[in-house]
């Protein structure tokens, strides 16, 4: 019998392999003349055409309808990825992990990852939007002390120490989907791979797929559909809702 996730990372591939007829949301209104017979994309509308074909697959049309509205507060509301996160986590028991290849010394210096690892820690929420989280994978690649970055934060905190375990749950995960910079980014996730779409492209450049363990985005959250959640081998969360 096939679930969603079996179904979504079908689905995840297909799309990254055959997009022929697909241009960058962003790139096709700059020019819409030229792009008018290829279909819009973008982060945001990965996830959902995945997710709503998932569901669709597994018999519930009417999730696969509402997937495209659960990402607002109301219809005229922006699409937010952070309202998804948190509505799939609440009512449909998606779990949410919060990842970071180095929790104190992030390779771009920005406060806001060690920020965010702290918040995940003590309050397992994700974002100024504060979608539960119920685990914690982190330094699965950190920062060498001989990076300059290494010394713009916390420099006199040793080395994280690395935590292969963890990541190697990770890249046994069939399907999930990300959400990086408190929401600001989207992105699908399978077997340790990051896909995302960028706005602005089209042809080979459109999809892209990047080792977690490489991904630019570095502090993010991955949020799994039930039928991994109830199975991932990982710590919860102490603070973790039902703990």
């Amino acid at each position: 019998m096939s679930t969603i996730s079996i179904v979504a990372r079908k689905k995840t591939l297909d799309l990254y392999l055959n997009h022929q007829n697909e241009v960058g949301s962003e790139l096709k209104k700059k020019h819409p003349k030229k792009y008018e017979n290829y279909k819009s994309t973008d982060c945001i509308t990965y996830v959902l055409n995945v997710l709503s074909f998932a569901y669709k697959a597994v018999g519930n049309n009417q999730m696969a309808k509402d997937i495209w509205l659960m990402g607002k507060e109301n219809r005229q509301a922006d699409f937010k990825g952070t309202i998804l996160a948190k509505r799939l986590v609440n009512n449909k028991n998606w779990a949410g992990i919060y990842v970071s290849p180095d929790s104190i010394h992030p390779t771009d210096g920005d406060k806001e990852h060690t920020f965010a690892a702290v918040m995940a820690k003590r309050n397992c929420t994700f974002s100024p939007d504060k979608v539960p989280l119920k685990h914690r994978v982190v330094n699965y690649k950190p920062t060498s002390k001989n990076d300059p970055k290494f010394q713009s934060l916390y420099p006199n905190f040793g080395t994280s120490t690395l935590n292969e375990v963890d990541y190697k749950v990770l890249e046994r995960i069939p399907f999930g989907f990300g959400l990086s910079r408190g929401g600001m980014h989207c992105w699908v996730f399978v077997e340790g791979f990051v896909y995302e779409v960028h706005w602005d492209s089209v042809g080979s450049g459109l999809y892209e797929k990047t080792a977690l363990r490489d991904f630019p985005w570095l502090s993010s959250a991955i949020f799994v559909p039930n039928d991994v959640a109830a199975n991932l081998k990982l710590v919860t969360l102490k603070c973790a809702v039902g703990v």
